[in-house]
């Protein structure tokens, strides 16, 4: 029996398309449903970035968390064996959290706050370093059981704690020793979970940056944003919650139930970046109709960048950082003092 849904062939640039998740252009492949030759959706396809992103969703993940069709519909060629999902090894991850002297996000956040303080927040958040560029920050992705998912590379300014765009200069490790200038080669992120157990094909499932830190309190308010530098900068400033991320837009398919999970019996508000409210507001509505939990979208954020282009694609950690709001308004933790000064202007 022929496969319903494939991917895409190649018929030229055209036919690859933008990636949800590493948000490179003609990397992604979509599935094809051949009945219409209709894509499933922008979101099911595999990126051809394998070893930097490593995106795939499958038809079948698809379907099971809801989508379109109905399994009577689709027949059951969608239906295969389970595969097995693959977790990293902890103790690799553990012996990444040091050299901070060689970490770029470290440096930044260090310029600003006490040593020991960042110290102990990469340490909560599995935040190591990496060679993978010189100067990098390695975000591992482990589960509220434990195990360790995936682990993703980015590289960021040391001064201005921005992330390293496409149009930037970082050095890039190569196996001789020596590093080479990478540039105009997609913006400074790489998956590297794959690379780590030397398997192209194992099957990773990732899960949300700061997911395991769920464990630790089951009462607590839980923030989401995007980006895992955003839920490090606000658990410094806004400790009420435990905050975790995304990864991205559509990051680690958060909006699939399964990944959702996490959320049961807990109360969670969601922090798009601005101009995400809606899409945001939409996928909490149909999470909530799916999980038994308090699932909140805060405004906050548009509210306040009405009438403000400059505040387009802002995220909460933007707003922390630039506001002229005076410290006296947000709260640190464990008794460190905070030493932020916002007048900087390092960080424009």
């Amino acid at each position: 029996m022929s496969q319903r849904f494939q991917l895409e062939k190649y018929k030229g640039p055209t036919s690859r398309h933008f990636c949800p998740q590493c948000h490179h252009k003609n990397q992604f492949t979509y599935y094809i449903d051949t009945y219409t030759g209709d894509p499933v959706s922008p979101s099911v396809g595999r990126c051809n970035r394998e070893i930097e992103c490593g995106y795939h969703y499958a038809p079948k993940d698809y379907f099971r968390s809801g989508g379109t069709f109905s399994f009577a519909d689709i027949g059951p060629q969608v239906i295969d064996v389970e595969v097995e999902v693959s977790f990293l090894p902890e103790i690799l991850m553990k012996k990444s959290l040091s050299s901070w002297d060689r970490n770029n996000f470290f440096k930044f956040l260090s310029y600003h706050l006490d040593d020991e303080y960042v110290e102990k927040i990469m340490h909560n958040y599995l935040v190591g370093t990496s060679r993978h560029w010189e100067g990098a920050t390695l975000f591992w992705q482990k589960d509220i059981h434990g195990r360790v998912r995936q682990a993703k590379v980015m590289h960021y300014d040391a001064v201005t704690g921005k992330r390293t765009k496409s149009n930037q200069v970082a050095q890039k490790y190569e196996r001789s020793g020596h590093y080479f200038d990478d540039i105009n080669n997609g913006d400074k992120v790489a998956f590297i979970g794959k690379k780590i157990l030397e398997n192209k094909n194992a099957y990773l499932k990732q899960c949300f940056f700061g997911e395991h830190l769920l464990a630790q309190d089951s009462h607590k308010q839980i923030g989401v944003v995007e980006s895992e530098k955003t839920a490090i900068i606000a658990s410094i400033f806004i400790p009420n919650y435990i905050w975790i991320a995304t990864g991205g837009v559509n990051g680690c398919k958060w909006r699939d139930r399964s990944v959702a999970s996490v959320f049961k019996d807990r109360e969670v508000v969601l922090f798009p970046d601005v101009g995400c409210f809606e899409s945001w507001s939409k996928a909490a509505q149909e999470l909530s109709s799916s999980i038994s939990c308090h699932l909140y979208v805060s405004s906050m954020l548009e509210e306040y960048s009405k009438g403000m282009s400059e505040c387009i694609g802002w995220d909460l950690a933007d707003f922390i950082l630039k506001s002229n709001t005076s410290l006296n308004t947000w709260t640190g933790v464990d008794g460190y003092p905070l030493i932020w000064d916002r007048n900087n202007d390092d960080y424009e």
